[in-house]
Formats: C-alpha cells, structure tokens, sequence
C-alpha cells in the first residue's frame, strides 16, 4: 500500500514539472514570436531595414524612414534627401550644408538635401545646396525663388537671384544626382552649416564605407 502511494506521488510530481515545463517552453516560445514581429515606427533608430515598419532605414542618421518631396513630409528636425542609390527621396537627420545662397558644394553628398545645383554651362565651378519647394516660403533667406529647373521636371527647387525680375534674367541651374556614398562620402555630422555660411567642402567628407550617425 505504501508503495502504491509513493508511486503515485512520484507520478504527480512528474506530471506537474512536466507541465510547468510545458508551461515555460510556451511562453518563451510567445516571447520569442513577439519579438520577431514587433518593428520599429518613423524616425527610431534603426541599423537595416528590417528593423523598421517601412522597410527602410535612412542611410544618413541611421532612423526608420518614408518616401517624401518636401522637408514637411518628414516632420521637425529632418530634411527630405535625395538617396544616394536609386530613385526618390527619404527623410533623413540633417547632416551636410544647409541649403542658402552662399551654402557652396562641390558634390550632392555634402548637403543636407543631396542637391548641389550649378549654374548651367559651369561645370567646374562650385554649386550652392538647394532643396525642393512648394513655394517660396519654405525657402531661405536669398533662395526665394521656387522654380522647377531642367533636372527637376515639374518639382520646384529654392533658387538664388530676385523672385520679381524677368525669367531671361534668372540665372539657370542644373541638379547632378549624387553619387553612390562609397563613391562620394558622407558629410560628417559637425559639417552642419547656417544657410547664409560658406562651409569648406572638403571638410565634410568621410569614409564612405561608414553610415553617418548622430
């Protein structure tokens, strides 16, 4: 009789560790799914697209992105740039020069918006950072004129020159598409400029091998 009962016992202790185990696996198990399907909103930090809801993560600051046209698309504190590879643009932290009239680039990739417009037939000389525009008040101070230009298509883009002259008057720009960020290089965070303030174009580049962060 008693050792009917010690084996009975026995069996009760073993099925109830095999549940808590059971138990245990479960859970873990749920853990492990949430955490696979759980993915980062706009604007968090990210290190590759998977990380993120878009399926995208910004190539300068490193954040959950989204396609947009106008710097208003992406919220405060980030620019609307032009990818360094393919098509379109996505919002980014903004690293390089601000666009303005003495903002001077020598490559997409050192501005903030990767558009270094140059006045047509000067190749060689520098260009000014731009950015596109729905109007004239998202342009800076000495880029209030909102036009679209050769490269643009229907997009307008802030242009330096007086909004009330003639359009034969106007000065004429072209848009280069940057280059690839192992060919051009990131700016470096510091490069950061006020729009009016000429920034050395050479001290905004770095390793293109390496993705800029804040």
């Amino acid at each position: 009789m008693s050792g009917s009962r010690q084996a009975r016992r026995a069996g009760a202790v073993l099925f109830v560790g095999a549940l808590l185990g059971l138990l245990s696996v479960s859970s873990g198990g749920c853990d492990m799914l949430k955490g696979k399907t759980e993915k980062k909103a706009f604007a968090e930090a990210c290190t590759q697209g998977a990380d993120c809801e878009s399926g995208e993560c910004a190539t300068y600051g490193s954040i959950c992105t989204k396609s947009c046209t106008f710097d208003k698309d992406c919220g405060s504190g980030l620019v609307c740039r032009v990818k360094d590879v393919g098509t379109g643009n996505e919002c980014s932290k903004p690293f390089g020069i601000a666009p303005g009239p003495n903002a001077t680039c020598n490559a997409p990739a050192e501005c903030q918006h990767a558009q270094c417009l140059r006045k047509v037939g000067d190749a060689t000389g520098p260009g000014i950072c731009s950015k596109f525009c729905a109007d004239a008040s998202e342009c800076p101070d000495g880029m209030k004129i909102c036009e679209s230009i050769s490269d643009s298509g229907q997009l307008k883009m802030c242009l330096p020159g007086d909004p009330a002259a003639p359009a034969a008057e106007k000065p004429k720009f072209v848009a280069p598409k940057p280059k690839p960020l192992g060919d051009a290089g990131a700016p470096d965070a510091g490069g950061t400029t006020d729009a009016g303030t000429t920034t050395d174009a050479g001290a905004t580049a770095t390793d293109g091998g390496t993705r800029p962060t804040l």
